[in-house]
């Protein structure tokens, strides 16, 4: 089997159809070829999980939210602190990341700084209070997060489709999961590393809300996430065996490529924010280390 690495967008209700999928690498693939994960606001919950191998927990928690609009959200995220509490129940003593995993992040205060953080091992404490920051932004899904006197939110509005920290890693194939039809990648930057983009709103309802958290809803996208999670991972596990990865991930693209075609973005905001600081995030060296801020 080849050297994965996974890139997790943000996504909010959508998360869910992240979740489905990563149900599916998780029983067609043995995670010690999982080498590297990075993740986006909903996304980098989604990551944690399949590092410390609790998606199991993490799927509980999601049909738990049973929240259908965004105002209702905002209330019980917002008011009552709900991320933070799921979060509290999800991340614990105890817990392992046996891969390897980057969440984005933006410190808003005392300056802006935008950070790739890189999560793995043995769960400390203050992990928490990063990624509760990571998966939250302000006034719209949550506070921000104060740590050692600075301020940090979600790392979205910079990059929602976190490809770039996978640069320099020994990998075959890279997986990215992300909602934007707009999307487009440079596949000629990664060398012999075959990226497999899978726009995960073709396989989606039309009108898809974001904010809608509804049991049905997240139920829906979990299944609809898990089926083409499976369908995807049965075509590239078979042509790997048969020495044809690349002329498979090709039509993958290109089954992509049409179904994009008429494809309406589901969330326009954070790509238009992206290309908006794309030179910026492009010439820093962004990465460090969760132990940089013990």
């Amino acid at each position: 089997m080849p050297k994965i690495g996974l890139v997790l967008s943000g996504a909010l209700s959508k998360g869910a159809y992240q979740l489905g999928f990563l149900k599916a690498l998780n029983e067609k693939i043995n995670t010690k070829h999982i080498k590297i994960i990075a993740g986006t606001s909903i996304g980098a919950c989604n990551a944690y999980s399949f590092s410390t191998n609790k998606l199991d927990v993490l799927e509980k928690l999601w049909l738990e939210f049973d929240i259908s609009n965004a105002f209702k959200l905002w209330r019980k995220v917002v008011f009552k602190n709900t991320i933070r509490k799921h979060l509290n129940i999800l991340m614990t003593d105890g817990d392992e990341a046996k891969i390897p995993f980057y969440v984005t992040t933006l410190r808003v205060f005392p300056w802006w700084k935008f950070r790739y953080i890189r999560f793995e091992g043995n769960y400390q404490k203050h992990w928490l209070k990063m990624i509760n920051g990571a998966v939250g932004f302000p006034i719209i899904t949550g506070p921000a997060t104060f740590h050692k006197f600075q301020v940090y939110t979600d790392g979205g509005i910079v990059d929602n489709i976190p490809i770039r920290p996978l640069n320099g890693y020994d990998l075959d194939l890279i997986i990215v999961l992300h909602f934007d039809p707009k999307f487009k990648i440079n596949y000629r930057a990664y060398g012999k590393t075959i990226v497999v983009d899978v726009d995960c709103s073709a396989g989606i309802i039309d009108g898809q809300r974001s904010f809608d958290f509804s049991n049905k809803n997240v139920s829906k996208m979990i299944d609809i996430g898990y089926n083409n999670g499976i369908k995807t991972i049965d075509r590239l596990v078979y042509q790997v065996e048969n020495g044809e990865l690349l002329d498979e991930a090709k039509k993958i693209r290109k089954e992509q490529e049409k179904a994009r075609e008429n494809q309406r973005a589901l969330d326009s905001w954070p790509t238009r924010l992206n290309r908006v600081f794309k030179k910026q995030r492009d010439k820093l060296n962004i990465k460090s280390h969760i132990d940089d801020y013990q």
